[in-house]
């Protein structure tokens, strides 16, 4: 019996003791709202004074001047019409962005190069018309991939959470990993060596052109407007180089537009000063001039020879005769054996 009046006495001591930390508790949390609410009374009798304050000084100045309440009022409603005027002037300036629906391409991924750096211009173009932030463009852009580009996206974002990578958040970074993948080996020095080389040839002027412009989007090059007009000029065909070379072209539009120009022109025949026939075209493509008919039948070798001039036949040496002459008859034209009589 003992030890079991022991074990309840032990209980109790400990439920006492519970019983005073809560009694603990409930005083300091009695104190504390206490305080606080003098806190906040306090406040509030310094916030009614301030305002008693503001109001006696207001009433001060309209026993002063009594038209200072409708000056107040009207300047209050100069300031909301104008603040109102400002949110119609805002929201006429957006209302025509409603009217064009643009998004973003799909990007299907493969092989081509030329497609993904048509789709990173597309993009781009539309993240700066719609001002996207920085840190939802990604997100943004990652929900037009599809095909094989969405499956290389799903698996990098697995790939890089399983190594402890942070995540891509940044559209620089993610046009990075979009190149590495999709674009092939070389491709930029292949688009370099391409621009380097570009030659006009046999193509028009137009289409030499198209592909000058292509290539620049296709290479980040820091060339000045007059060295791109030069490299420009480089490359077209000597007669236009000449014909370009004495206007001196100060942009590409003023180059492009004068090759055009001498390009047509070439293509137009000419008329020459002697009559109103055009000059034929030798096959080697440059002009032939009219000859009269004295030098056609002078320097065509069948007129020599079929009709003879006066001074050519009077210049002609006489026919040889035979030097054979017959010792038995004494007749030229034959031999002694050969000899008739």
């Amino acid at each position: 019996m003992p030890p079991k009046n022991k074990a309840v006495a032990d209980s109790t001591s400990e439920w006492a003791e519970l019983r005073h930390t809560l009694v603990a508790m409930q005083e300091t949390i009695q104190h504390t709202i206490q305080a606080s609410i003098q806190e906040l009374g306090e406040s509030l009798v310094q916030h009614l004074g301030h305002l008693n304050q503001v109001r006696e000084q207001e009433d001060d100045g309209e026993n002063d001047n009594p038209f200072a309440r409708n000056e107040q009022n009207s300047e209050l409603m100069h300031q909301i019409r104008r603040h109102q005027g400002q949110e119609r002037r805002d929201n006429n300036s957006n209302r025509w962005e409603l009217g064009f629906e643009v998004e973003i391409p799909e990007f299907q991924g493969g092989v081509r190069g030329d497609s993904l750096v048509d789709w990173i211009v597309a993009v781009e173009e539309v993240l700066e018309f719609k001002e996207v932030p920085d840190d939802r463009r990604v997100p943004l852009v990652a929900t037009r991939f599809r095909g094989h580009a969405a499956s290389w996206w799903l698996q990098l974002k697995t790939s890089r959470s399983r190594t402890g990578k942070a995540p891509i958040r940044s559209w620089e970074k993610l046009k990075k990993h979009l190149r590495q993948t999709f674009l092939p080996h070389n491709y930029d020095r292949t688009m370099y060596t391409r621009l380097q080389n570009l030659k006009q040839g046999s193509r028009s002027v137009d289409d030499y052109a198209e592909e000058f412009y292509v290539l620049l989007t296709r290479n980040d090059i820091n060339d000045s407007l007059i060295q791109l007009v030069s490299r420009f000029i480089g490359g077209l065909r000597p007669q236009l180089q000449n014909a370009l070379s004495q206007f001196d072209p100060t942009t590409l539009a003023e180059a492009h537009r004068r090759a055009v120009a001498f390009e047509q022109q070439a293509r137009t025949p000419s008329w020459n000063q002697f009559g109103s026939k055009p000059r034929s075209i030798e096959p080697n493509g440059s002009p032939s001039l009219p000859h009269s008919r004295e030098m056609t039948d002078s320097s065509h070798p069948a007129a020599r020879t079929t009709q003879p001039s006066d001074d050519q036949s009077s210049r002609r040496p006489p026919p040889r005769t035979s030097a054979l002459r017959c010792f038995n008859c004494g007749e030229p034209g034959h031999r002694q054996t050969a000899c008739p009589q």
